[in-house]
């Protein structure tokens, strides 16, 4: 197949690059002994380099040379290859080690006829001794480096055994330099190893992407929707827009803590994302880093900060409030990036804020640059989550009425809510300050509810973050005279001795030492640890699991950081299975479903 000059080097170049920064370091590698080079590659068949180290390392000191290797114990040799499997390359080694004794002095010759003789000796060990031994421009052409030309320039062959491919072997040979052969050999092996993998090839962050055919069929397939998530924080919002069919490529979040979780539950290898503040980023380099243009993108989504517009926020809740600024930070953004949709959550609050002024202005800004703009408040409860959480979602797009649609999406509720019993009676009893990460099961509950069984998918009976804060004696104190559905208030009619210490108990919101009932579902889960949020039957507080459940994240989706971070993260975060809802809904709704596999 005919292949350009300007191609080739093309190639030739970002490939060479690529090696240099990524290559692998193995004593066989630009070593001076033929014998070395033919012994690796004797044990490299069918067998992953760095698995072979610790072998070839005891091999080569014990039998240094062909001489010592022709009379090695076949059952000594087989007890150093054991951990590799594949016993019969001892027998093949030891021929080898004679036949090169007897007819070459115990050298390994440098011709392939020569070399072709040995034992198991094949057209790729032989051009790979002739190279990497001898310094010959000879190609290289394994199983990874045929899926690197096929990838590549779309080389198709007719063959079973693509080793054997003539026609392949010539493409390869009219590829090679004349100049760093063994370099450019070893850049194939590495870049179809690490890079170009056989599974989720790393894309994203290929060098070859510019004249790659299989990256640009690729792209030009029908895809999932594109998304970027800005103020991504745990990554409640984009679980769910993810698992209704959307492909996240871009996320930001300031807090390293949340970012580190955001990034530690996802395997998109073209995932980008960023921990810096969004003041510190250009959309137009969002759009360079992820290879798309202004239009291109099919969704912005995002929750900015909301504690300035949240009802509970009593001191700073007015537009002093620095955070309160955030939210036109992603208006700008959408006006930039230019998706076809845009979703933006926020607490209840902003829809009264300013007497609905902040809210009416955020829709006017929208509508300026294009978008026909509706906002609508949902409450978790009604769509499969276990707890009564108001939001405020603004939707958008720039292709239609958005009317119809937002009267649809108030008519999918869900029939049955889901009750705190329903969702965290299967996890493990826990005591106050419990610190423990990783726990089973409880192992009494024989029958799961199906939120429980759809929360505990793909686990092998252990969850993690089963995390308590450890509170005071008093608190504790306070928590037991406190019954389902009752709060502070109550305890003060009940043992006004216990509260002395708070001003105005009339004045605390009525989720603050809030023991949850077990037949409704959860309140808000703010700052649950602050609030002082208690478990339905246990003097203590939740888990980070249990107000993970509440929040609806699965059970395999992990939270990192100190305890407190992972508090807030999980209290911050839009419940995933009402952004799945809002995602899945959104598809079905545009003309983006049909995009989607």
């Amino acid at each position: 197949m005919y292949i350009s000059k300007e191609t080739k080097r093309g190639f030739h170049i970002e490939i060479r690059k690529w090696y240099l920064k990524n290559k692998r370091d193995f004593p066989w590698r630009y070593c001076d002994d033929p014998y070395k080079v033919l012994v690796s590659e004797v044990l490299l068949q069918k067998t992953n380099a760095s698995k072979v180290l610790p072998t070839y390392k005891i091999f080569v000191r014990k039998y240094r040379s062909a001489k010592i290797l022709k009379n090695a114990n076949i059952s000594d040799v087989k007890n150093i290859f054991q951990p590799l499997g594949l016993l019969y390359r001892a027998e093949r080694i030891i021929s080898i080690g004679q036949h090169l004794y007897t007819y070459h002095k115990s050298k390994v010759p440098s011709r392939r006829e020569q070399l072709l003789e040995l034992n198991g000796i094949g057209k790729y060990v032989s051009s790979a001794i002739m190279c990497f031994a001898f310094n010959k421009r000879e190609p290289i052409v394994d199983n990874n480096v045929v899926r690197l030309f096929q990838r590549i320039f779309g080389y198709k062959s007719l063959k079973k055994r693509l080793r054997e491919d003539i026609k392949l072997w010539k493409l390869a040979e009219s590829l090679l330099p004349y100049k760093n052969i063994k370099d450019y050999n070893y850049a194939l092996l590495d870049f179809s190893a690490l890079q170009c993998t056989a599974r989720n090839p790393k894309c994203a962050k290929c060098r070859l992407r510019s004249i790659c055919k299989y990256y640009k069929k690729s792209i030009n397939k029908k895809h999932r929707p594109i998304g970027i998530d800005l103020f991504t924080g745990a990554g409640g919002l984009s679980l769910g827009f993810e698992k209704a069919g959307f492909d996240i490529r871009y996320a930001v979040e300031y807090d390293r803590h949340a970012a580190e979780t955001y990034s530690n539950n996802r395997k998109n290898e073209r995932l980008i994302v960023d921990v810096k503040d969004i003041y510190k980023i250009s959309p137009k380099d969002i759009l360079s880093r992820i290879g798309l243009k202004k239009g291109d993108v099919d969704i912005v989504i995002g929750g900015p900060p909301c504690q300035g517009f949240s009802i509970s926020n009593m001191k700073t809740r007015n537009m002093d409030n620095p955070q309160n600024h955030l939210i036109f930070k992603f208006v700008d953004f959408v006006k930039e990036i230019k998706p076809k949709w845009f979703l933006m959550e926020n607490v209840a609050g902003l829809y009264t804020f300013e007497s609905g002024l902040v809210k009416e202005q955020i829709i006017r800004k929208f509508e300026k640059w294009g978008y026909k703009t509706e906002c609508i408040i949902l409450n978790a409860a009604n769509y499969g989550v276990p707890q009564n959480r108001n939001r405020i979602f603004f939707i958008g797009n720039r292709t239609g009425n958005l009317m119809d649609c937002i009267r649809k999406l108030k008519d999918t509720k869900t029939k049955n809510t889901v009750t705190v019993y329903d969702a965290i009676s299967d996890l493990q009893h826990l005591k106050n300050g419990h610190n423990i990460d990783v726990m089973p099961y409880n192992g009494r509950k024989k029958r799961l509810s199906k939120y429980q069984i759809k929360m505990r998918s793909r686990m092998n009976g252990k969850v993690s973050n089963n995390l308590v804060s450890r509170n005071t004696k008093l608190v504790i104190r306070r928590y037991k005279h406190i019954a389902q559905g009752e709060n502070m208030l109550k305890l003060a009619k009940k043992k006004p001795s216990l509260v002395t210490n708070y001003n105005n108990v009339g004045n605390c919101h009525h989720w603050i030492y809030l023991r949850l009932s077990w037949n409704k579902p959860s309140v808000t889960l703010n700052n649950y640890r602050k609030n002082m949020l208690i478990h339905p039957s246990e003097n203590r507080g939740i888990s980070v699991r249990e107000a993970a459940r509440l929040q609806s994240f699965p059970d395999n989706y992990i939270f990192y950081g100190p305890l407190s971070f992972q508090q807030q993260q999980v209290a911050n975060a839009v419940p995933p299975l009402l952004a799945y809802k809002l995602g899945k809904f959104i598809l079905q709704e545009s003309d983006l479903w049909k995009h989607c596999h």
